[in-house]
């Protein structure tokens, strides 16, 4: 018995040296397989610092972690972490290790942190599953199935934040401060629940509208699960938000696609302080001092099926009645508060609603205000009724609602009435639809911290019509900026119930807009090139507004441009931004413009403008647009005006800059002169010709085309005035500033290469001629590198390289063949005078002999005699 006693002791002892030993002497193999099993099932990265294995924190069950773990998104998702977490542990049952199936008793997160993304196009970044097609997993593993069973008893989370937006609905969502506990026996088929849940800061935004700006959730309830009918009942739940306490109970099931229920729910209290914990801007400053008096009452109910797009039942009551609301160190008070509001869907269509206002009414400083509205609608329709009559002083309000740093004043008297069918506008039949009164605002005045400036409205009048709203007058202020505004908007009722096009025109008529002071400026440092204009982002323009707007402006300060005189119209229309005939003063010159800017691809807008310039002065233009800084780096050195007709599209990024590379157009460039100071480029070009006419040079009578492809730019400019020379300029730049361009000019011998003397020099010593005077040789200049390093190459050695080296070999070649024709006339002419003096000789000779001879003869006869 001893002996088997200390041997089940050292069994013991082995065992449990080999469980607490196992995980550390094998903890890189574990690490290594299990981030390579992870990887190749999954389309993101996937790290963790470490794996722990361990018998003895949860024992009888095996606790299994993994810490600091992050999973990272790859090609769309590069940047983006899913899913982060100090620690994630798992408590298995020991005993079940033996059986075919593990059981999970308890699963534990330590601060997950989960970043969920949409993009426009609909992709979500938590789609990261491979495809069947992509992995090849084990035979004998996918064959079994899964063999892991969820028998939870504890899921808690601790320290949670999750974030989600969605690009495409334009929603975001987020939760920070998540704490949650839920206690139970999933492996039972009826058990019971318990959960705990508390949110710090839980907002949802949809579009421009906040339905919860970070306002504190706490859940606590119980649940009767049965697990075969997924039936979960709710006894005595309770969920608070900020102030407001919901009590809830009832069911829902959801034992195949669809969702049955029936929930009911009611407010725990009747404070009226309670519902003012809901507005935001009330709940986060000075809440505790508020002082409040008046009951109000909220209940709902939630019965029926949800299956694909039939939706249950739901209605909501909401009664105030006769509150009051006083903030402390504050004179005035809203009294007699009274709303009863009624908001009902009776199941089946989503659209099937009923939203009635039977009764608003609020007195401030003696002013009361009513309104009632009852709206129905469905998928076919809107029928709609209602008025809204009284005055309301924004200068009380803000005295006795705490607005912070937000400044409110002004008048706003309203008196409308309403009531008709939405059909009725959209068939036209106006006289079965009652749409009028006004409402005007007197000395408004709006200031806070997010604004550049006050904005100011000295008088404003609307007016209402079934067809229309008339925007008789607005005349209004920000700053050193005046706007007056007229014109209507028609349509607005099927725009605002049935999402249809909205219709307007609007003049616009101010004497200064300084858009420099209603811009916010960023904290970053400026770039070395000038921007165009300030840090925007591109602008979608809906597709669902038809409008037009004429514009009248004497002044425009905008970025660092000072625009004069400014006319001209803009329309918009299925999502493209029109304008017509804009025409401005700026540059010291003037400008006109037609063209249009197309959002329809968010994405990737594109611009397609025609430009007519006249007289922009050029070191303006430079400082002024960083396009022409990247384009034409040559302005940098250049003095002078210049006029232009051109096109121009191009693509554009997020900030409205255009894409280089996307760039196409065409135009011509006139000027009478421009001067050319400090150029490295035209530097090294008389040095290289050792011609003055190149330092510094004032170019007069320019006549130049061009086109740009794709971003690279293609000149052509012919009888350039330098001096009492004309130079012809062909040749392109590209978009990294490199150029390969040619001056064509006329030079004297002096200026010729050493090429072109030498061949000069071996002419005429061959010949035994006079070198030739070359003062109108045309010399062609190659201008490439870039125009900070040119390079500068002059050849005529090579026939056919450029007409201008063909020119100045062809008048060499005619200089000597001339020179060697007249010496060949000198010498025939000698020639002929020499054999003609050789005749007279001979001649003369044969006289002399022939007169000899008769003399002789002569004498011989007078001899005879």
């Amino acid at each position: 018995m001893r002996k088997a006693f200390w041997i089940i002791v050292i069994v013991i002892l082995v065992l449990i040296g080999i469980a607490f030993l196992g995980p550390i002497l094998f903890k890189g193999k574990i690490l290594s397989t299990v981030k390579n099993e992870i990887n190749k099932n999954v389309n993101a990265k996937v790290e963790f610092k470490d794996v722990s294995i361990s018998l003895f924190r949860q024992f009888p069950d095996l606790q299994l972690g993994l810490e600091k773990c992050s999973v990272t998104g790859i090609n769309t998702f590069e940047k983006d972490t899913l899913v982060k977490f100090k620690s994630f542990r798992v408590d298995v049952n020991l005993l079940s290790l033996l059986d075919e199936t593990i059981k999970v008793n308890a699963v534990h997160l330590n601060a997950p942190h989960i970043f969920a993304l949409v993009t426009k196009e609909g992709k979500a970044n938590w789609d990261i599953a491979k495809s069947t097609g992509e992995t090849a997993p084990d035979t004998a593993t996918s064959a079994s199935g899964s063999n892991i069973a969820i028998s939870l008893k504890e899921f808690t989370i601790n320290n949670g934040k999750i974030i989600y937006v969605d690009n495409k609905s334009d929603m975001t969502a987020g939760i920070k401060g998540l704490n949650y506990n839920l206690t139970g026996d999933f492996s039972q088929v009826q058990t019971s629940l318990t959960n705990t849940l508390s949110i710090n800061k839980l907002s949802l935004i949809d579009g421009d509208i906040k339905y919860l700006d970070e306002v504190n959730f706490n859940y606590s309830g119980d649940i009767d699960a049965n697990l075969d009918e997924y039936k979960f009942t709710f006894n005595e739940n309770t969920i608070s938000i900020n102030e407001l306490g919901l009590n809830f109970e009832g069911w829902f099931k959801m034992p195949e696609e669809n969702i049955a229920t029936n929930l009911q729910f009611q407010s725990t209290k009747s404070d009226f302080k309670q519902i003012l914990s809901l507005i935001p801007a009330v709940y986060k400053k000075d809440f505790e001092n508020i002082q409040t008096s008046g009951t109000f009452q909220l209940a709902g109910s939630v019965k029926g099926k949800y299956t694909g797009d039939s939706i249950p039942a739901f209605s909501t009551d909401l009664i105030v009645e006769n509150a009051s609301v006083t903030y402390p160190d504050v004179p005035e008070t809203a009294k007699n508060i009274n709303l009863n509001v009624t908001v009902k869907n009776s199941g089946g269509e989503v659209m099937k609603n009923s939203i009635n206002v039977k009764k608003f009414h609020v007195e401030m400083a003696d002013n009361p205000f009513n309104a009632t509205t009852h709206v129905t609608t469905t998928a076919d329709d809107v029928t709609m009724k209602g008025k809204a009559d009284g005055v309301l002083d924004l200068t009380t309000l803000s005295k006795f609602a705490d607005f912070g740093t937000m400044e409110l004043k002004g008048i706003v008297n309203t008196n409308v009435t309403f009531d008709g069918k939405l059909s009725d506008i959209e068939n036209e039949n106006y006289e079965k639809f009652t749409a009028n009164g006004q409402a005007t605002i007197d000395q408004f005045l709006y200031n806070s911290p997010a604004m550049p400036k006050p904005f100011i409205i000295n008088k404003s009048e609307l007016k209402f019509s079934p067809q229309r709203l008339r925007l008789t007058t607005l005349d209004s202020e920000i700053g050193k900026s005046d706007i007056q505004l007229s014109g209507f908007l028609a349509n607005y009722l099927p725009y605002t119930f049935k999402d249809q096009t909205l219709e307007g025109k609007l003049e616009v008529k101010a004497g200064l807009i300084d858009a420099n002071e209603l811009m916010v400026e960023s904290e970053t440092e400026k770039p070395e090139e000038t921007q165009d204009s300030a840090e925007i982002t591109a602008f979608e323009v809906p597709k669902n507004l038809s409008f037009t707007l004429n514009t009248d402006i004497d002044e425009l300060r905008y970025d660092n441009m000072d625009i004069t005189n400014l006319a001209g119209k803009l329309t918009v229309e299925d999502g493209i931004a029109t304008i017509n005939n804009i025409s401005m003063q700026m540059l010291d010159g003037t400008l006109a413009m037609d063209g249009y800017y197309d959002s329809r691809n968010i994405n990737e807008p594109k611009i397609n403008f025609g430009l007519d310039i006249n007289t922009f002065s050029i070191p303006k233009t430079y400082t002024t647009f960083n396009t022409v800084q990247k384009l034409a780096p040559i302005a940098k050195n250049l003095e002078g005006n210049f006029s232009s007709e051109m096109n121009l599209k191009s693509s554009l990024d997020n900030h409205l800059n255009p894409v280089y590379n996307s760039i196409n157009g065409s135009g011509e460039i006139q000027s009478r002169q421009i001067k050319i100071k400090d150029s490295k480029t035209f530097n090294a070009v008389a040095n290289a010709t050792n011609s003055e006419q190149f330092s510094n040079p004032a170019l007069k009578d320019i006549e130049a085309s061009f086109t740009i492809e794709d971003g690279t730019i293609h000149f052509d400019a012919k009888d350039i005035r330098v001096k009492d020379k004309k130079i012809t300029v062909t040749g392109k730049q590209h978009l990294d500033r490199t150029m390969d361009y040619q001056i064509i000019t006329d030079v004297s011998g002096e200026t010729l290469t050493k090429a072109a003397s030498s061949v000069l020099d071996q002419l005429s010593d061959k010949t035994g001629l006079q070198k030739p005077n070359a003062d109108n040789i045309k010399l062609a200049i190659n201008l490439k590198g870039k125009f900070s390093n040119p390079d500068i190459s002059l050849n005529m050695k090579k026939s056919g390289t450029s007409s201008a080296q063909k020119t100045a070999k062809q008048q060499i070649k005619d200089t000597l063949e001339k020179q060697k024709q007249e010496l060949k006339d000198k010498a025939e002419a000698k020639a002929d005078t020499l054999k003609e003096k050789a005749k007279e000789k001979v001649q003369e000779k044969k006289e002399s002999l022939k007169e000899k001879a008769k003399e002789k003869a002569k004498e011989k006869l007078e001899g005879l005699w």
